[in-house]
């Protein structure tokens, strides 16, 4: 039909055409609801056109409409041809049924809108301003659909229908929009149906992408580009074509998971939506979004909610502005991979799974706002990796900014090569502090380090703090930086921290918290820490630096059980050193230390001690270079105790200090106990020990410095030094070593030794060993009563040079307790203090009931050098000032005299000085030279003697070096038993003179006393001498038995010498009563060739008495005895076997001379023989008769008798009793008297005018009988 005005059709009318309607008009309008047409096909051309068939429409051939376009078929619309429309364009297929198929070209101005009940597909481009596909069932492009402004696509609109745009050849379906503001907008069925993207979509704005059924939104093919792309989808999105390009989207998945892959930049931002979400109302899907040429940039939020083990991967250039939640799904978000691009998160991302982030350079959480990386599933972690392309350039690292966070829910990693963003700087990984909260926090293990393409000064940064529940690992390609924030706070797990090339420094106010962890850091240069914790142990190694104190504003430096220090150039300094403290569960922090130059210095609060930590033992300062500079030392400091292990020896091998210090802090175990060799060698290193209770070096520990090094040790209770299989040594060479112990202005109460030497050896060569102690008060609540100042049992102290020794030993309670007590041991080992050429000092004293100095079992003092050491002896206590006592005890000395002082006080049966038991004072040396012996005892109480000595077997013995034996009491009257005498020597002891010639050894015995002052007696008790003068002395008062020198029961006084050198004999008593007595059978004053002088002096009895078989016996010496008495005969003998005798022959026999004085009584009585060979025999009375009684014969071979009772004066007599008889051999006999002489008997073979002459000056000579 051709017309050229309008083509219609009439009310009712039919219209039917069973093949091709061609319809030519200015208007065509066929087919109304009254009217009914059906073609077989259609061809228009027309203004207006408006078709309305009752059956499927076919347009077969070219058709056109120049004022829009309305198809209307009750079943399908087929275009076969092309179709040109001006204006509007609307096609619509059925309402229950019908399909439209675009198979030819389809050209419109305006809008085209086509409607079909069943599905649409264009096999031809579709061309218009705007274009609405509706289909109650599928839609399928395969054909180009392009419009200005708007492309909508709504398939499956009765519940069901997928969209396809096939572009895959021989299809060539695509999509686009080509004005800007040009809208695409896609939706499949409501309750099912897919949109599948095989072509190209294009649209220069937003791309709606809407999946509201059970369908999936899949790209197979082609390209999206679009300004926005908007995706809401019930199901899976998957649009991951290389090609594609969208500046931003937004997807709202209910659920399903969410795939984008772009060529270049994406944002995640607002389109219709906020964001990316998958999973409401169902468990969250995954988001996967791939631009590898560009930056990822997200300024919306991405949440996989709800649900778990959804995990979080960025990696390349991704910007994080908006947080990231996986909950049910995954977010993997992956930038471009080289380059510039970095990996910025701004905002928080949050996920069940793991988050893993890798950047091509930099990583940065929280730059610019507020930023946590946060999962929260079992297994979780976090992985954030810089610096990550195909061939790294050593550029990117991680930044945890000031407004970051990382918290793992296990594992955390962070790795990066050197950050871009900071500049000049050099660093992998940088944490920054918000001065509140952990920045990084797991409940695994964490990992901080730099990469494998780190630059050699990268740093690795701690300013933030760092919470984990398994192990913290930090390293650094060369330093590792730890800010006063900077805390890394572990519970368990081992707290690592390496720093390859460079040091680690924690700033003052940084911690290190590894809960009951190891601490582990390593370091080429310095490790400066700040607070280091731990309950179990710490390893803190340096190989080319030094262990430094960073500061002390957080307490302590290292709290732990154990560590082990390895430094290169010091631990701690003298100046600052490592504040340690002991793990409050522990209650000790055992510590190993080495370095090999520098100090080795801590200062622990509480239990330190030096043992084995991780196969390091003791302390050591190395020395490899071996300089010897003397500048490294090695300073430990407890408060306290402190304590050095076995088998963890304390070595300076450089020559510096060694400063052990057990401080006080209040209790009573503030100990420095030694177990282990402590050396300080190399040079003239000192080693000085402090304790601020007790000192203990024990276990067969060697104590020892070379040079002139000193050894100090000062213990506030006690000093022990004890030995276990072998001997625990104290040893210097030039240096002195000096112990105090209880030297405190207030002393330490308890019941302790003061210094006490087991079984060990304190020895030097030629530095000074001073040893001062004070034993404890008794007061321990279970009194000891054995508190002596020094108690050296079984042990050494040796000088081998020209050291001296000196020690100084006081006690304050106790009734065991001594000044000084020198015993064996358990072992039977003696003790021994001996020096070759140092003085020897000991000072002892006791203000309790015991001795101020006690030498026994063996013990010795010896000076074995020649012209060397003297030996000085000085003890004060309560009962014995000095004991010396035992088989084999000895003081001994060659030629260094020996000086022995005792005071004693109250003590029962006291003494100052007193020596038993087979013990021995001996002097070796001979010539000048030779050791004096001096032994002087004082008894200020009233109880005791000044000097004892006593028993078989004790001895004061010397060659040529003068014996003095001084000794005063002030005790009362004696008991008798005992005797309390100024000088008592009894039970077989001896005093011997061995010396020979005018250098041999005197021996002199002074006695002061109020009864006794110098008592000799018992069987085997003698003093003798060769060539050195005897002298006995003795001054006391007048009570009791007063008696100046008394020898009694046996004792001996001997002089062997033969010689014109040979000793004398001197025996003076001054007393109140007698003045010199000697009795008792057995009791011998003798010599060979020295003189005897025995003089006495007595006011209430005689002055001198011989007496009960006692005897007076010289060969050629002369026997002189001269006594004085006012009340008493000045001189007596008496007792049968008592006798004087000179034995010897010749002109060179003794002469015995007996000369007495008395006021009221006889100057001389006889009662007792006098024989002599041929020495003269005089007997003279000064004042007072002579008398001879009956029996007391004078004989003599050849020696003249003379008998003279004071010619001087008018009233002396020469008594001879009846039976009394003067038998002078062939020699003379003379008889002077100022009185009457009384004869009995006279007898001589002299035959001279002289050989009898008797004078009584003023009266006459009587007939005895």
């Amino acid at each position: 039909l051709v017309s050229a005005g309008a083509i219609t059709d009439g009310t009712g009318a039919t219209l039917a055409v069973t093949s091709l309607a061609r319809l030519t008009g200015a208007n065509i309008t066929l087919g109304n609801a009254s009217a009914t047409v059906n073609f077989g096909s259609v061809q228009f051309a027309g203004s207006a056109v408006t078709i309305t068939e009752s059956s499927a429409m076919t347009i077969a051939a070219t058709s056109s409409a120049t004022a829009g376009l309305l198809l209307d078929a009750a079943d399908d619309i087929s275009l076969f041809g092309p179709l040109t429309v001006t204006g509007d364009a609307t096609l619509v297929a059925g309402t229950t049924s019908g399909g439209v198929l675009i198979n030819g070209t389809m050209n419109v101005s305006a809008n085209v809108v086509i409607d079909a009940a069943d599905e649409i597909r264009n096999e031809a481009p579709i061309s218009a301003a705007t274009v609405d596909l509706d289909a109650d069932d599928g839609i399928t492009a395969n054909a180009p659909v392009v419009a200005s402004t708007l492309i909508t696509i709504s398939a499956g609109e009765d519940g069901d229908g997928d969209v396809l745009v096939d572009g895959v050849l021989p299809e060539i379906g695509l999509l686009e929009t080509t004005d800007a503001g040009g809208d695409i907008d896609i939706t499949s069925g409501a309750t099912s149906g897919s949109i599948t993207l095989n072509g190209d979509v294009t649209t220069l704005d937003l791309l709606t992408l809407t999946s509201n059924g059970t369908g999936n939104i899949t790209q197979g093919n082609g390209t999206l580009l679009a300004a926005n792309l908007q995706v809401n989808a019930i199901g899976n999105v998957t649009l991951d074509q290389s090609t594609n390009d969208v500046d931003t989207i937004a997807a709202d998945l209910q659920p399903g998971d969410f795939s984008l892959t772009d060529t270049d930049d994406v944002t995640v931002g607002t389109v219709a939506t906020v964001g990316i979400q998958t999973g409401d109302p169902g468990t969250g899907g995954e988001v996967t979004i791939n631009a590898t040429g560009g930056t990822i940039t997200v300024d919306s939020p991405i949440t996989t909610e709800s649900g778990t083990g959804g995990g979080i991967s960025l990696s390349g250039a991704v910007d994080i502005n908006a947080a990231l939640t996986a909950a049910g799904g995954n977010v993997t978000l992956n930038g471009a991979a080289a380059g510039a691009a970095d990996l910025f998160i701004d905002s928080d991302l949050t996920s069940s799974d793991s988050i893993t982030l890798v950047s091509a350079r930099d990583i940065i959480v929280g730059g610019t706002s507020a930023a946590t990386l946060t999962t929260t599933g079992a297994g979780s972690d976090i992985t954030l990796t810089a610096d990550s392309e195909a061939t790294p350039d050593g550029i990117g690292g991680v930044q945890i900014a000031t407004l970051g966070a990382v918290d793992s829910a296990d594992a955390a990693t962070l790795s990066g090569s050197d950050l871009f963003i900071t500049g000049g700087a050099t660093d992998s990984v940088e944490i920054a502090s918000d001065g509140n909260t952990a920045q990084l926090q797991a409940g695994g293990d964490i990992l901080v380090q730099n990469g494998a393409n780190a630059p050699g000064a990268a740093q690795t940064i701690i300013n933030g703090a760092v919470d984990g529940g398994g192990t913290i690992t930090i390293t650094g390609e060369s330093d590792v930086l730890i800010g006063a924030d900077g805390d890394l706070m572990g519970v368990a797990g081992t707290v690592s921290i390496s720093a390859g090339t460079g040091g680690i420094l924690m700033t003052n106010g940084s911690i290190v918290d590894a809960g009951s962890g190891l601490i582990d850091m390593d370091a080429a240069g310095d490790i400066t820490v700040g607070a280091l914790l731990t309950t179990t142990e710490a390893q803190l190694t340096s190989t080319n630096g030094a262990i430094l104190d960073g500061g002390d504003d957080e307490g302590g430096d290292l709290t732990a059980a154990t560590a082990a220090l390895r430094a290169e150039t010091g631990i701690g300094t003298d100046a600052d050193p490592l504040e340690t403290v002991s793990d409050p569960a522990a209650t000790t922090l055992t510590v190993a230390a080495t370095t090999d130059s520098g100090d080795i210095a801590l200062s622990n609060t509480g239990a330190l001690q030096v043992g084995i930590v991780d196969g390091l033992s003791g302390a050591t300062i190395q020395d490899t270079a071996d300089d010897n500079s003397g500048a490294d030392n090695i300073t430990l400091t407890a408060s306290s105790p402190l304590t050095v292990l076995a088998g963890a020896p304390v070595v300076d091998n450089d020559g510096g200090d060694i400063t052990l210090t057990a401080t006080n802090d209040g209790g009573d175990d503030d100990h420095l106990t030694i177990s282990a060799n402590v050396t300080a060698t190399g040079g003239n290193g000192s080693i000085d020990l402090n304790a601020g209770t007790d000192l203990v070096i024990d276990t067969d520990a060697v104590v020892s410095t070379v040079g002139t090094g000193g050894i100090t040790g000062d213990a506030e209770r006690t000093l022990i030094v004890q030995s276990d299989a072998a001997t625990t040594t104290v040893r210097s060479a030039d240096g002195d070593i000096t112990f105090n112990a209880n030297q405190g202005v207030t002393p330490t109460t308890g019941d302790f030794y003061g210094i006490n030497l087991e079984g060990s050896l304190v020895e030097t060569t030629n530095g000074a060993i001073s040893l001062t102690g004070q034993g404890g008060d008794n007061s321990g609540g279970s009194p000891s009563d054995d508190n002596d100042g020094i108690f050296v049992e079984g042990a050494t102290i040796r000088s081998t040079g020209t050291g001296t020794i000196t020690l100084v030993g006081t006690s304050t309670a106790g009734s065991e307790s001594d000044g000084i007590d020198m015993d064996n041991d358990s072992g039977g080992t003696a003790a021994t203090v001996t020096s070759v050429v140092g003085a020897i000092s000991i000072t002892g004293q006791s203000t309790n009931s015991e001795s101020g100095f006690e030498l026994q079992s063996g013990s010795t003092v010896s000076s074995t050098g020649t012209g060397a050491s003297t030996i000085t002896i000085q003890g004060t206590g309560d009962a014995y000032g000095a004991y010396i006592g035992g088989t084999g005890t000895s003081v001994t000395s060659v030629d260094g005299a020996i000086s022995i002082t005792g005071t004693a006080a109250n003590g029962t049966d006291a003494a100052g000085f007193w020596i038993e038991q087979g013990a021995s004072v001996v002097s070796t040396g001979t010539g000048a030279t030779a050791a004096t012996v001096v032994v002087s005892g004082v008894l200020t109480g009233n109880a005791g003697s000044g000097v004892r000595i006593e028993d078989v077997g004790t001895s004061i013995t010397s060659t040529d070096g003068a014996i003095s034996i001084i000794g005063s009491t002030a005790a009362a009257i004696s008991p008798d038993p005992p005797i309390y005498a100024g000088v008592e020597i009894t039970g077989g002891a001896t005093l011997d003179s061995a010396g020979t010639g005018a250098t041999a050894a005197t021996v002199t015995i002074q006695g002061t006393a109020d009864e006794f002052g110098s008592y000799i007696s018992g069987t085997g008790t003698s003093v003798t001498s060769v060539d050195g003068a005897i002298s006995v002395t003795g001054v006391v008062q007048s009570i009791g038995q007063a008696t100046a020198v008394w020898l009694e029961d046996d004792a001996d006084i001997t002089s062997t010498g033969t010689g014109v050198d040979a000793a004398d004999i001197t025996l003076n008593g001054t007393s109140g009563r007698w003045g010199t007595y000697i009795e008792s059978s057995g009791t011998t004053i003798t010599s060979v060739a020295g003189d005897i002088d025995i003089s006495g002096a007595g006011t209430g009895e005689e002055g001198v008495t011989l007496t009960t078989a006692a005897g007076i016996s010289s060969e050629s010496g002369d026997i002189t005895i001269v006594g004085t008495s006012t009340n008493g005969a000045g001189v007596y003998t008496d007792e049968t076997g008592t006798l004087i005798s000179s034995t010897g022959t010749g002109s060179g026999a003794g002469n015995i001379t007996i000369t007495g004085t008395s006021s009221n009584d006889d100057g001389v009585y006889l009662d007792a023989p006098i024989t002599s060979v041929d020495g003269t025999v005089r007997v003279a009375s000064d004042g007072g008769d002579l008398e001879i009684a009956a029996g007391s014969n004078i004989t003599t071979s050849t020696g003249t008798v003379t008998l003279d009772a004071d010619t001087a004066g008018t009233t002396a007599n020469v008594v001879m009793a009846n039976g009394a008889v003067i038998d002078a051999g062939s020699a003379p006999i003379d008889i002077d008297a100022d009185a009457d002489i009384t004869l009995s008997a006279l007898t001589t073979t002299n035959a001279t005018s002289t050989a009898v002459t008797v004078t009584a000056v003023a009266g006459g000579v009587i007939d005895g009988g």
